[in-house]
C-alpha cells in the first residue's frame, strides 16, 4: 500500500484518487499520510479524492460526502455537517442518516 501511494505521488498528478489509503497502517503512519495529503492539497494544484470507512478521518478533508448504497446522504465541509446535525461525531451522523434512509 505504501509503495503504491509513493508511486502515485511521484507522478505529481492533478487528480489523485485514493481508495482507503490508511487501512491497515499503524496510527503514526496514518497521521503522516494525512499530513502529507493535506500538505499536497495546500501547496500544489492536486485535487485529492479519498474513500474511507474510517469516518472520523474524514474530518481532515476540506469537503466530505457520506454515502450508502451508492447514494450521497450528506455533502459539505465536515464542520458544516457536524453543525447541521448538531453532533460531535461524523460516525453518529452517518448512522443517523442510514437509519433514516432505511425507514423511508
Amino acid at each position: 500500500r505504501r509503495v503504491s501511494l509513493a508511486c502515485a505521488l511521484l507522478q505529481q498528478p492533478q487528480l489523485l484518487i485514493l481508495d482507503e489509503p490508511t487501512v491497515g497502517v499503524d496510527p503514526l503512519l496514518r497521521e503522516k499520510i494525512w499530513s502529507h495529503l493535506i500538505y499536497l492539497s495546500q501547496t500544489s494544484k492536486t485535487t485529492i479524492m479519498i474513500t474511507t470507512h474510517y469516518i472520523e478521518e474524514a474530518r481532515k478533508a476540506n469537503r466530505i460526502g457520506l454515502m450508502r448504497s451508492g447514494r450521497i446522504l450528506a455533502e459539505d465541509e465536515p464542520n458544516h455537517v457536524l453543525n447541521q446535525y448538531n453532533e460531535i461525531s461524523l460516525e453518529n451522523i452517518f448512522l443517523q442518516l442510514c437509519y433514516e434512509d432505511q425507514n423511508r
